[in-house]
């Protein structure tokens, strides 16, 4: 976890000194509006991912202990999610 806080802050500082980041900003609108963009999406990224946790646990109840230790649950539910998303993006 260290090693990715310090991997984004030298990419966040060579992004400044290389002037991306206010490209980035202006591109925006300014530093605020960026914040307040990157707040809604991680805002509904969150909202989002709460959803396919509670879809998850429900998807949980149709497989054994068993099954669950091997991995088949992570393996399948990969596939209904992918499922589940496909079907709301088709909407």
């Amino acid at each position: 976890m260290d090693k990715a806080i310090a991997f984004n802050i030298e990419t966040y500082e060579q992004m400044k000194k290389d002037g991306e980041v206010d490209a980035l900003y202006e591109s925006y609108g300014g530093a605020q509006n960026y914040e307040d963009a990157m707040r809604e999406v991680t805002r509904k990224s969150m909202t989002i991912e709460k959803y396919m946790e509670s879809l998850k646990q429900e998807y949980i109840k149709e497989f054994t202990e068993d099954q669950i230790y091997l991995g088949e649950l992570e393996e399948k539910w990969a596939d209904k999610r992918m499922e589940i998303e496909q079907s709301l993006v088709e909407q």
